[in-house]
């Protein structure tokens, strides 16, 4: 009632001296009032119908709220309601003086009792539930070796549930007694054991290495109560652990080949700096923008000794020793295509003061994507292979000429004879001319100083009869016409061979190929007119072409002569047969165009692609060294970035066609790209 609220008073904290209380009149009720605040005693007056089902509710959601039965000892009150004596199935329960007591200290009392049993029962349920989530295996077993306690990680890792593991005795996870005996001892020995390591069975049959930690459990009188074990399961561990160890081994075994390979990069390094010094070429590393990283002695002795330090540098630097402008233009090309470029003939200035010729190559070095990183420059002197290359290249003009000299001088001995026997004949009828005239002369004078003298008409007649004056006034002037036209022929055979046998300049001119094309054929007539006929097809309207103008007279030679012995093939078994040489000129596009055609055998497929290999000769020893083509070959293609072509057929003839770029190649004609093929049938 609540004039009764005045007796609780003691079970409120001294600080507070109130009472809050609620009266619940139905299990509704009371579950409301539970769910919505936290209270620290429940008051049951026994005698009620549904007692024994509030206390269920309390048991179900407050375990540790204290119960008071009014005048009623705990006992009595838990038999008849039928529950068990077990502190932790049911609220806990204390009796109170009869009703109507004001005994203060008595309620005190059984308050401070009740939270007692209360922060007990808290701190069991803690424990309970820390040994359930452990995530270590727990078990617990009683003196006679058989478990009465068996946590969820035990059943996660052993297999055997709560209820299974009750009725096993610790001995059946042991396999190996002989591993179980030696614990065994030592557990009786110090008590407990921590960590030890000892294999276990497992419900599917799997054994597994596990770290056991066990400790005896004994009454107030030192009697052994049981044992409690805590263990974790040390296949993964040790797998790991193994895992670890061969890696450890394999770290230590990769540690050692790598330091083997930097010993050997530092070997290589070492023999490649060697390399890189006794090279006897100039090799300079440069950054993308062109400045020196690294060079060699030989770089050094060729470009850079003027300066006494190049590292970190621009090449520019050097710029008044060398043609700039130049080596300019190809690091960009280098850095915008990323592919080498080939400079020939960059002019420089020798440590001697004098003027040299470098041939220099520029290598990128891709980093990632391709990008150009940066350039490698190899380069060294060749003024002297140019020197040598030209004298070379003179003397093959000369042994050329060599082998054309006999025919060249029939071609000049044949004018000259009919114009020394013209002469001849001009010195006879010019003295029969003065005698006529110095007896006309005579006969004047006498007619002059004796008048009409009609006895010298007989005379005259005879001595005019004698000199044959008409006959001499029809031949003398085709003698002197000629003798003059033996003497131009003699003259175009000497200047063609002049220009042919021209030591020729270092630089591209411009050159007039039909001009080119008709000294060819003046000089090498004496090698074709016996066989062949030559055809000349000129466009008169081919603009000049930049040439080496001695290169260019040692192609055409080469070919017309190359034509003129293959028609020999073919007619000299055919006495009175000619064949025919037609050399056309035509402008194509970008390009000026050089037809050499003949109507000889024909190339043989097996041969043709090896026809513009030095040395490759099918005549006979003594007859060609096989070097035409080859030269024909180097100097269209490499020297002029030009194109030489084959077209054959057997039986019908064949035709070499040279084209040259009407506009000079990129650096000087030596840049481009070589082109050389063969079409056949």
């Amino acid at each position: 009632e609540a004039g009764s609220a005045q007796a609780w008073q003691p079970w409120t904290p001294e600080a507070h001296g109130k009472v809050q209380w609620r009266r619940v009149t139905s299990l509704a009720d009371l579950a409301g009032c539970l769910t919505q605040d936290t209270w620290d005693l429940a008051l049951l007056a026994p005698g009620k119908g549904d007692t024994a089902d509030i206390l269920r509710l309390l048991q179900d959601q407050a375990p540790a709220l204290p119960c008071v039965l009014w005048g009623q000892s705990p006992h009595s009150a838990r038999e008849g309601l039928n529950l068990t004596p077990s502190a932790d199935q049911a609220p806990p329960f204390f009796p109170l003086l009869p009703s109507g007591s004001e005994d203060c200290r008595d309620l005190r009392r059984l308050r401070q009792e009740g939270l007692t049993e209360s922060a007990l029962l808290k701190s069991l349920h803690y424990l309970e539930k820390i040994v359930e989530e452990s995530a270590d295996c727990i078990g617990i077993v009683n003196r006679k070796g058989y478990f009465v306690r068996w946590n969820k990680k035990a059943e996660e890792v052993f297999g055997y549930t709560a209820a299974e593991a009750l009725q096993l005795h610790y001995s059946a996870l042991y396999p190996y007694k002989e591993e179980l005996l030696e614990m065994l001892k030592v557990l009786r020995e110090n008590g407990r054991i921590h960590r030890y390591e000892i294999n276990l069975l497992k419900k599917d049959g799997s054994i597994s290495p596990f770290e056991i930690s066990t400790t005896i459990l004994r009454d107030e009188e030192g009697r052994i109560e049981g044992s409690i074990s805590i263990c974790r399961d040390c296949l993964e561990i040790k797998t790991l652990l193994n895992k670890l160890h061969q890696l450890n081994e394999d770290l230590e075994e990769e540690i050692i080949q790598r330091q083997k390979i930097n010993d050997q990069l530092l070997a290589s390094s070492l023999e490649v700096d060697l390399l890189f010094q006794a090279i006897p070429f100039m090799i300079v590393n440069l950054s993308p923008e062109g400045r020196i990283l690294r060079w060699n002695p030989e770089a050094k002795k060729t470009l850079f000794s003027h300066k006494a330090v190049a590292v970190g540098h621009h090449l520019k630097r050097w710029q008044a020793y060398w043609d700039w402008p130049t080596v300019a233009a190809g690091l960009k090309r280098c850095r915008e295509t990323g592919k080498p470029v080939r400079l020939e003939d960059v002019r420089y200035q020798r440590t001697d003061g004098k003027e040299g010729l470098l041939g220099l190559t520029l290598n990128p070095i891709a980093g990632h994507k391709g990008k150009v990183e940066g350039i490698i420059l190899v380069g060294r002197d060749i003024s002297d292979r140019r020197y040598m290359e030209a004298q070379v290249a003179q003397s093959q003009k000369l042994e050329a000429l060599g082998q054309l000299a006999a025919g060249i001088a029939h071609e000049i001995n044949t004018p000259i004879q009919y114009v020394g026997d013209n002469l001849h004949f001009l010195k006879d009828t010019f003295q029969e001319l003065l005698e006529l005239v110095t007896q006309v002369g005579s006969w004047c004078e006498t007619l002059e100083a004796k008048g009409d003298r009609q006895d010298l008409l007989p005379a005259v007649e005879q001595a005019w009869a004698q000199v044959d004056v008409e006959y001499l006034a029809e031949e003398i002037p085709r003698a002197v016409e000629q003798s003059l036209q033996g003497v131009e022929r003699v003259a175009k055979i000497v200047r063609a061979m002049k220009e042919f046998a021209h030591p020729g300049v270092g630089d591209m001119v411009p050159v007039d190929l039909n001009h080119a094309v008709e000294n060819a054929v003046t000089v090498a007539r004496n090698e074709w007119k016996y066989h062949a006929e030559v055809v000349t097809d000129l466009d008169p309207s081919l603009p000049p072409v930049p040439c080496f103008p001695d290169g260019l007279n040692q192609v055409l030679l080469n070919l017309i002569m190359n034509a003129a012995q293959a028609i020999a093939e073919v007619v000299g078994r055919d006495e009175g047969r000619k064949g025919t040489i037609t050399l056309i000129t035509r402008k194509e596009g970008e390009w000026a165009e050089i037809r050499v055609q003949d109507t000889g055998p024909g190339i043989p497929e097996k041969i043709r692609n090896r026809i513009f290999d030095p040395f490759f000769t099918t005549k006979e020893v003594g007859k060609g060294t096989g070097q035409g083509l080859a030269i024909a070959h180097n100097v269209v293609v490499e020297q002029h970035k030009g194109i030489l072509a084959l077209e054959t057929e057997m039986g019908v003839g064949t035709t070499f066609i040279v084209r040259l770029p009407l506009t000079i190649p990129e650096e000087g004609g030596k840049g481009g790209k070589a082109q050389s093929f063969v079409r056949g049938r």
